[in-house]
């Protein structure tokens, strides 16, 4: 007897050593595997991780190539606009900074054609405009427009379709604009910077910053938008705007992409945010899967861990050992999930990219990886973690009476760990605790429907999985002794 009590010892001192912990779960990994026991659950956790990887590769693509569109649609990276010229030492800056630069200035002005007028919205152009996108024209009104890479020679205008329908001109034709004449070189098609038709109030006319002196229209107090644009690589364009910042006047505005197009930005959110949380749904049944996977496997180890429990194993043990199991069977179905949803995406872009006009979406980077993988973590310990503690209540006399078993667990360890998955993953992938608040209540009953529906999924889980012999696990609270009789 005292040699079997040393024996027990000894081997109860060498268990929690990780490095033999963990080449134990590795065996007992492939072990299982092969039996066909974790077949389902690294199945459930694949969905979940491949759901979100091609949710969120999907998005990444999309978000670039918004942001590219948005380049176009702002004619540079970045523009700083005012009512009063611009100072010359942040053109000079960005100059030296390696920054391409235009310049534009915008205002409203009368055009005269013999007894006509019509109220125009002009721009005057800088060399390098636009900074990005392609200006078009066409030599007569809704002909097929062609790209240019050029602005209007000095002396020259440029019209839009509809202001030489209003003052019946055609290419060529001459017009007044303030105390100047200009000819009309083509007809203006389209314009990279320009908002749209819907924030247009009057038509549109081009010309040369050169030609802005001799018209003698800006005149001290005249209402008038000037515009830097700038261009250039990301790094250069983050160090201007710290440098240049704390340097802006009066009325000057540093605008990058999303700041100048508010609309676009509230667009991209909305989608990935729908898309986000349509993922969560199918995460969520896989965290189902998860549970009743996870619990059907600790059921069945129950006498194997009785008869460790004989020969010394501790109840920490018990748990690391099958912990780190699951652990690296949710690194190979996460990484395979994440092979899943990489290809899975492509799908996703052949159908939705075109919405965007342009079936050529950017290559996806790495960022969504990271968000895939810890998704695929928090459903494994939400819903599959209970089982695996309720491991340790396994008392050594199952050894000799195979009714004895863990105690049947609490209501809140019933569902608590999956209900707390579920607000996790909702908050997460609603962007915060604030607006998955906002989507639990939102009065028009969309958000709180989505967000009662993953609440009622998180608690299925749990009544799944109670459904079979021994139910869910105690959550990581108290020990308690096993019934003996």
């Amino acid at each position: 007897m005292p040699k079997a009590t040393t024996t027990n010892s000894s081997l109860g001192a060498d268990f929690p050593n990780w490095r033999n912990i963990g080449r134990m779960a590795l065996r007992a990994l492939r072990r299982d595997w092969q039996s066909g026991e974790l077949r389902v659950l690294a199945i459930a956790l694949l969905i979940a991780v491949a759901s979100v990887a091609a949710v969120g590769f999907f998005t990444d693509r999309i978000q670039q190539a918004m942001e590219r569109k948005a380049s176009e649609l702002l004619g540079a990276d970045e523009v700083i606009s005012a009512p009063n010229p611009i100072q010359a030492l942040l053109a000079d800056e960005a100059r030296r900074r390696g920054l391409r630069i235009a310049e534009t200035l915008s205002f409203r002005s009368v055009v005269l054609s013999g007894d006509l007028t019509q109220l125009a919205e002009v721009k005057a152009v800088g060399p390098a405009y636009p900074l990005r996108g392609i200006l078009q024209i066409s030599d007569r009104p809704f002909d097929p427009p062609r790209a240019i890479d050029t602005i209007p020679a000095p002396g020259q205008v440029w019209l839009d379709e509809r202001l030489l329908q209003i003052l019946g001109l055609q290419v060529g034709d001459t017009v007044h604009l303030g105390s100047r004449e200009f000819q009309i070189g083509a007809v203006l098609a389209y314009e990279p910077d320009r908002a749209g038709d819907l924030f247009s109030i009057a038509p549109r006319l081009m010309m040369n910053l050169a030609d802005i002196p001799s018209t003698q229209l800006v005149q001290p107090g005249s209402r008038v938008e000037y515009r830097l644009l700038l261009a250039g690589e990301p790094a250069a364009l983050v160090a201007f705007n710290t440098w240049a910042q704390p340097r802006l006047a009066t009325g000057e505005k540093l605008q990058g992409v999303r700041d100048a197009r508010a609309e676009l930005r509230t667009a991209l959110e909305r989608a990935q945010r729908f898309l986000s949380l349509a993922a969560l749904v199918s995460v969520i049944l896989a965290g189902v899967g998860v549970a009743i996977a996870a619990r059907r496997f600790a059921a069945r180890h129950w006498d194997s861990v009785a008869i460790l429990r004989c020969v010394g194993a501790t109840e920490t043990l018990i748990v690391r050992l099958f912990l780190l199991e699951l652990l690296a069977l949710a690194l190979l179905a996460g990484t395979a999930g994440l092979l899943v949803g990489y290809l899975a995406q492509y799908g996703l872009s052949g159908v939705l990219g075109q919405l965007l006009g342009n079936g050529d979406l950017p290559a996806p980077s790495w960022q969504p990886i990271l968000p895939a993988l810890a998704t695929g973590f928090v459903t494994l310990l939400g819903f599959g973690l209970p089982p695996l503690l309720r491991l340790r209540e396994v008392p050594p006399l199952r050894v000799l009476r195979r009714d004895l078993g863990p105690v049947n667990p609490r209501l809140l360890a019933l569902y608590g760990p999956a209900v707390a998955a579920t607000l996790a993953l909702l908050i997460w992938q609603a962007g915060g605790m604030a607006a998955g608040a906002v989507r639990l209540r939102r009065r028009d009953g969309h958000g709180g429907g989505a967000g009662a529906g993953g609440l009622g999924l998180g608690a299925s889980a749990g009544s799944a999985a109670r459904s079979g012999r021994g139910g869910l696990a105690i959550w990581a609270g108290q020990h308690r002794p096993a019934r003996i009789g």
